[in-house]
Order: C-alpha cells, then structure tokens, then sequence
C-alpha cells in the first residue's frame, strides 16, 4: 500500500511487475491487495441530473417558491437610527422585493420571519426555498424553514 501511494496510486500490476525487475529496488513483504478510498473515489461518476422540475413545470414558475436574500455589511457610517446591515428578500417571479435594515447581523433571522409572514398573508401563498445569507447568519431556533 505504501508504494501504491508513494507512485502516484500506480496500479498493483505494474507495481509487482517492477518488483520483480532486480534493478528497480523494490522489495515487496506480501502480495495483498488493500482497496484505495483515494483511487476509487477518482473513479466515481456522477449520475445524470433529473429533469423532473424543469420548463413549464419547474418550481421557479411559482409565486413563493424560491425567495432569494442578501446581507450586506456592516456599512460604515451608521444610519441615523445606528443602521449598520442591509438585506433584501427577491423573488424572481412576481419581482417582488423587499428591504430592511438591522443594527446586528443576527436580527436577519427575525427580519425573515416577519417578511415571511408578511408575504404568505399578501400573496396568499408559502415560501418553500430560501436561497442567500440570511440562512448561512441565522441559528436562532425559531428560524424554521428548510435550508438549501
């Protein structure tokens, strides 16, 4: 196994092929061929990407069904209310936008619940995808939608 990786994770055959060339200096202790996590994660493939909510159907096509946000700062200087963040929540499909502001980053998660709120009630409808910062900055317990 030490030589596999020490060569470039060169196969076990040409390793033992070498080794039995006199020349080459290598002396092999057993002849046991231990699985490489490192070789088979290099042969891996990927599977082909479902189809399933793409074109008239895809979710992006619905009102609320992916909302995208945005955290910007701490700006300097303060706002007269001592304003230091900016965030908005977008969504693509009404071309509905929304900003707030916050003294503490850690507020976004409020500020989120009160525009998901707002939003549900305004366009009859519930966000099911939240795409941005404010997921990434917010670990507050109340904060309950599902994370992507």
């Amino acid at each position: 196994m030490q030589f596999h990786r020490r060569l470039g994770h060169l196969t076990y055959d040409t390793i033992v092929k070498n080794a039995k060339v006199p020349a080459s200096g290598i002396a092999l202790a057993g002849h046991k061929r231990e699985n490489c996590l490192a070789c088979a994660h290099g042969k891996q493939t990927e599977n082909a990407q479902s189809r399933k909510d793409t074109g008239a159907n895809s979710a992006i096509d619905v009102i609320g069904s992916v909302v995208c946000s945005d955290l910007k700062g701490p700006v300097k200087p303060r706002d007269r209310l001592g304003n230091r963040f900016v965030g908005s929540f977008i969504d693509h499909r009404p071309n509905y936008c929304r900003i707030f502001l916050a003294k503490a980053k850690d507020v976004a998660a409020l500020k989120f619940k009160h525009f998901m709120a707002f939003f549900e009630r305004q366009f009859n409808c519930r966000i099911h995808v939240l795409c941005g910062e404010v997921r990434a900055t917010s670990q507050s317990p109340e904060y309950t939608l599902s994370q992507t």
